[in-house]
């Protein structure tokens, strides 16, 4: 992406009033996998829209009926209803809730994340700060992993990079799951898509890290997550290409517990016979100076820090820092 769609969402989220509607979600009472989390910029008509997006998978599926709600046009009469609540999405296929920041749903777009974000981890609205709910909505809708070190902003007070102090995967909640029930709601002013909104209603199924959510069952449906994707031949889902076991949840005080990046396991290196000696030995290379320099430059914006011009991927560090890790 060029820009960081996902950010931009989440000051607007926190501060947003709580209801949900989606047009791809239809009247039923579900429990949901979720399989991913993102945010991005949408080609559509009427131009580029910033957009969020959970995508799911019912586990579980039940008929929610309705009476009221927008009915199938007919010549002189009114048909049946759109969504009679007697045909929710059936269990294992792949629905979404999708959110247009800049479409006509504009207004309630903030809330809309911002409900299944509580629900997810056993919240209620006004019981966290909007600080929290901005970081957290940035952790879930990740699409690369962090790491220790890597540069995520500058601090605007010193210009300094700001360096992450956590390892964190991508698309932590790949394999939780989330409840959510569906009811009418009718509109202000109806357009032409109709006088009537789904509105979602998420529920916890299980606080994070317990029951369903569970690390080991998480862990175990992003394996099946990714295997499906292996399958299908499709591009890798954020998130769920790394090995899962996910690692104990994070502290700090947060009511939020995310998995953090896993740990690579130790494997003890195989020795290898040694080469036979070479005939002539090659003349010793020159002597650097400062040789943990190499390949860093000093970084433009930030004085007192380099960075890798042919990697930036790898973030900003002091000479210091370079130096110890040689």
């Amino acid at each position: 992406m060029g820009q960081d769609v996902a950010a931009d969402f989440a000051e607007e989220i926190a501060k947003a009033k709580v209801f949900g509607s989606s047009d791809n979600i239809r009247h039923g009472k579900y429990k949901f996998l979720i399989k991913r989390i993102f945010a991005e910029l949408v080609e559509t008509d009427k131009g580029n829209h910033k957009m969020a997006f959970w995508e799911l998978t019912p586990l579980a599926s039940e008929p929610n009926p309705q009476i009221e709600g927008d009915h199938v046009d007919y010549p002189g009469a009114a048909g049946p209803l759109r969504d009679d609540g007697l045909h929710p999405n059936a269990v294992g296929s792949n629905c979404a809730l999708k959110v247009d920041k800049d479409g006509a749903g504009a207004r309630s777009a903030g809330a809309n994340l911002k409900a299944p974000i509580l629900a997810l981890f056993n919240k209620r609205d006004g019981e966290i700060s909007e600080a929290e709910i901005n970081s957290t909505w940035i952790d879930l809708s990740r699409q690369k992993d962090l790491r220790v070190g890597d540069a995520i902003g500058i601090d605007p007070a010193t210009s300094q990079p700001i360096l992450a102090q956590k390892a964190k995967i991508a698309n932590p909640a790949c394999g939780m799951v989330i409840g959510c029930s569906t009811r009418v709601g009718k509109k202000r002013t109806a357009n032409e898509k109709g006088a009537y909104v789904t509105k979602l209603v998420w529920h916890c199924v299980a606080p994070i890290g317990t029951g369903e959510n569970s690390a080991e069952l998480v862990a175990k449906r992003r394996q099946e997550i990714l295997a499906a994707v292996a399958d299908d031949g499709e591009e890798e889902v954020a998130g769920v290409a790394a090995p899962p076991p996910v690692a104990p949840v994070n502290g700090g005080g947060s009511p939020y517990a995310l998995p953090q990046q896993p740990v690579a396991p130790v494997v003890a290196p195989v020795v290898a016979a040694p080469p036979p000696p070479p005939v002539v030995a090659p003349p010793p290379p020159p002597m650097v100076a400062k040789p943990w320099l190499i390949g860093w430059e000093p970084h433009p914006q930030a004085p007192g820090y380099f960075y890798n011009k042919v990697n930036p991927a790898l973030g900003c560090f002091t000479e210091a820092q370079l130096a110890a890790s040689k």
